[in-house]
């Protein structure tokens, strides 16, 4: 409770009111702007007590608000204070050896394109990202011309990180919870004509990437999956070359170690076989009348000579 007293100066009366400050008492006017003469005392002393209690309702504010930020320091984890862009970095790297070699660099690639120009200039610390942040990001990269499956990809990744805050007990929910994910784009794609085939056929003649050109048209891989394949001879069977390797984002790769690492088969016709069926990669039937014999003369010698590391 803060306690005071009426006194005059120069005419007027003034508010006089005991505060503590930083645990010493200290005298502070107030003007109250009633001159002395012409004001009656009980007029004067309501006024005194508006002010008054104006200042206690100040006073327990101040005092609940530098309690409440004690509280929250001596509760809060250290991280939680980090900026938001650096929380990201460190999680990234504490999950390195967790992550394939292609997707840890597609996170960081992330990271670098656009969560950190994003949030880097708000200064935002962990603890204060709101999700009406998140949808604010999410509608900047629509405002990019991005779609959809843009943003599920940065959804993904920032939902994953906020949820290992909350697993350590750094933040106590997860803002991007309440962030609606958005709808997949539905992707429609174009494909070559027989006439086109040709045309690409003939410019990439003798050049280093013919056969990855001929591996994707035949087996309609998508640009993403490059050709990074190891291949062997499997058994007696001379109409067949096999690939294992391990699927990633970046491809197809062989993983040193073997760790977590899924066989995956593509099976190669050879050319000199008569054979009137091929096993397709996705799990169907290709047969020999699949594809124009225009296009076998100039795409099967090819597929034969497949023999990358």
């Amino acid at each position: 409770m803060i306690t005071g007293c009426l006194q005059q100066k120069n005419g007027f009366y003034y508010a006089v009111l005991y505060l503590k400050v930083n645990g010493r008492r200290r005298c502070k006017w107030v003007p109250m702007r009633l001159p002395v003469e012409g004001t009656s005392a009980r007029k004067a002393q309501k006024a005194f007590d508006e002010i008054r209690l104006q200042y206690e309702r100040e006073e327990e504010e101040r005092l609940d608000r530098e309690a409440k930020a004690k509280e929250l320091a001596e509760n809060t984890h250290p991280d939680a204070l980090l900026p938001f862009i650096e929380y990201m970095e460190k999680w990234l790297q504490s999950t390195r050896s967790s992550l394939a070699t292609a997707t840890y660099q597609s996170y960081s690639n992330m990271i670098k394109a656009r969560i950190r120009p994003y949030f880097a200039p708000l200064g935002l610390q962990l603890r204060e990202v709101t999700p009406q942040h998140i949808e604010d990001f999410y509608q900047s990269i629509l405002a990019d011309d991005c779609t959809t499956n843009t943003v599920i990809h940065y959804h993904a990744i920032i939902r994953k990180a906020l949820q290992t805050a909350v697993k350590k007990d750094i933040l106590l929910k997860n803002p991007a919870d309440k962030v609606d994910r958005p709808k997949k784009n539905v992707f429609h794609g174009s494909f070559y004509s027989e006439e086109e085939m040709l045309t690409l056929f003939d410019a990439v003649s003798g050049d280093p990437l013919e056969l990855c050109v001929k591996i994707a048209a035949y087996y309609g891989l998508r640009r993403s999956s490059r050709t990074a394949v190891e291949c062997h001879r499997h058994g007696t069977q001379d109409d067949l070359h096999q690939s294992q390797g391990h699927r990633s984002r970046g491809g197809w790769k062989v993983r040193p170690d073997g760790r977590g690492c899924p066989e995956n088969q593509i099976q190669l016709p050879n050319t000199t076989s008569d054979s009137s069926s091929r096993n397709h990669p996705a799990g169907g039937e290709r047969e020999a009348g699949d594809v124009p014999e225009t296009l076998q003369k100039k795409l099967l010698p090819g597929l034969s000579r497949l023999h990358l590391r």
